[in-house]
């Protein structure tokens, strides 16, 4: 309700809630040590093609293949 996917967003939009986040912490001095490595930290590559593990129990639960379907539907490159 209100959440926006990561998807939806332009990198500079999510570079600016990064920074964000950052002098946040610094607002708060015991955030104060991971802010700092907030802002020294690089920018994360894009990870979106990045391989994935789905870990499920599969084995006749209804709920672990309805995971698998909503990931298969979410990620393109699963079915490579």
């Amino acid at each position: 309700m209100g959440e926006s996917n990561d998807d939806d967003r332009t990198v500079s939009e999510l570079r600016e809630e990064w920074r964000k986040r950052a002098e946040l912490g610094e607002k708060f001095p015991e955030f104060a040590a991971a802010s700092e490595q907030l802002r020294k930290a690089p920018w994360p590559e894009d990870l979106r093609n990045a391989p994935l593990i789905i870990g499920t129990d599969i084995g006749g639960d209804a709920d672990d293949a309805l995971a698998v379907a909503v990931t298969a539907r979410k990620v393109p490159l699963l079915s490579l």
